[in-house]
């Protein structure tokens, strides 16, 4: 299984490819990083950076993130120093005032990479990479939805795509809006030492009672649910009921809508 280390090597690597055909020079050991993330919800895509961050800070990268005001990511963040947790508007993708202050992020920490992870961050980070010549852009793209015409017309400046799978480089190669030679693979790691923290038992009798159940079996789903997953309903639940009667289904979470600008 693919570990956080072997993921961010690989993301350095992809760094490596697109500043080699550039007059910019930079030195992989220290490389100054500023991701951004608008997203008002934790995500698998959100799980991913957080992950990513604290492994690159801890190859030594110098790594920045601009957030939305109130974001649920800044707690999770806790690999980086609050000087390098920057709180911008990001309201949508044509926020040019949040732009701009990207751009001025961009030039005062001297950042030489940026990396936007959801859609309608793109055009904020190509428009404030636009503004700082040095800067190369980088965008991760997660899921599966066509990008829209306003990506089309703004990043063209993109020096790397990085699709999470073979599925989503397929899609991203069939719009035609990158070329093909932009388009990296670099599939979200684990991080498997979290694991190794957890409780080697679960305590199954405690869990029962906090559920109030006395069913014979209780079923549940890791992850977000939404109709992305294939989970806006319950009849995934009445299909297990087939094999495991009488059962329980709980979740943490509610079934909520899922964005298509992520």
């Amino acid at each position: 299984m693919m570990n956080a280390a072997m993921m961010n090597e690989e993301k350095a690597s992809a760094f490596n490819s697109s500043l080699r055909h550039s007059s910019l020079i930079v030195c992989l050991d220290a490389v100054r990083i500023l991701h951004i993330n608008s997203a008002r919800t934790l995500g698998g895509g959100e799980r991913h950076l957080i992950d990513l961050a604290r492994g690159l800070s801890e190859r030594g990268h110098e790594v920045h993130i601009a957030l939305a005001p109130g974001s649920p990511l800044r707690a999770e963040l806790s690999a980086l120093s609050t000087q390098n947790i920057h709180a911008l508007p990001l309201r949508n993708a044509l926020d040019v005032a949040s732009a701009a202050s990207l751009a001025r992020l961009l030039r005062e920490k001297g950042m030489q990479i940026v990396h936007a992870h959801v859609a309608r961050d793109y055009p904020l980070a190509a428009l404030a990479a636009r503004r700082s010549p040095d800067v190369r852009l980088v965008i991760t793209r997660h899921v599966l939805f066509p990008l829209s015409r306003v990506h089309r017309f703004t990043l063209s400046n993109v020096s790397r795509v990085i699709a999470v799978s073979e599925a989503v480089a397929s899609a991203l190669r069939a719009q035609k809006i990158f070329p093909s030679r932009k388009i990296r693979i670099v599939a979200n790691a684990i991080d498997v030492h979290s694991f190794e923290r957890a409780p080697r038992a679960a305590d199954r009798e405690s869990l029962r009672r906090d559920l109030r159940t006395h069913a014979k079996y209780v079923v549940g789903i890791v992850g977000e649910l939404s109709p992305l997953k294939g989970q806006d309903s319950w009849d995934t639940a009445k299909t297990w009921r087939g094999f495991f009667p009488p059962s329980m289904f709980s979740s943490p979470r509610r079934v909520r809508k899922h964005s298509a600008s992520r």
